[in-house]
């Protein structure tokens, strides 16, 4: 079961965010005006599945058998801003600014994934 809220705005973002009773929460954002699409599940727990092969299926369910460029070898590590337990691998593809997130806890633990672009 799930709680979600739509939140939208006049020529800017509209938002959908699903609370489900697991505890994890999905929130999806577009913007018209710069083209963005932002994806991110947030987990209570850790997904049971590893998250790059989530975020690679995301990616292809977006863009496509051939996705959108993401290099998938070569992370950009950096902490969280405002959230300096928190650590997060950035995979950046060459299409619309693609990337896909992957942000743990201090103990490594999966927190939260994106997946987002900007054309």
């Amino acid at each position: 079961m799930a709680r979600c809220t739509l939140e939208t705005a006049d020529d800017g973002p509209t938002s959908l965010r699903c609370a489900f009773s697991n505890g994890n929460v999905l929130q999806a954002t577009q913007d018209p005006r710069l083209d963005l699409q932002e994806l991110t599940v947030t987990f209570s727990q850790p997904p049971a599945a590893p998250p790059l092969g989530l975020l690679q299926a995301s990616e292809k369910a977006v863009y496509g058998q051939a996705g959108c460029g993401i290099g998938w070898q070569k992370p950009e590590s950096r902490p969280v801003t405002g959230q300096p337990d928190r650590s997060q691998s950035i995979y950046r593809g060459e299409t619309c600014h693609c990337q896909a997130i992957v942000q743990r806890s201090a103990e490594g633990r999966v927190t939260a994934l994106t997946l987002k672009s900007a054309c």
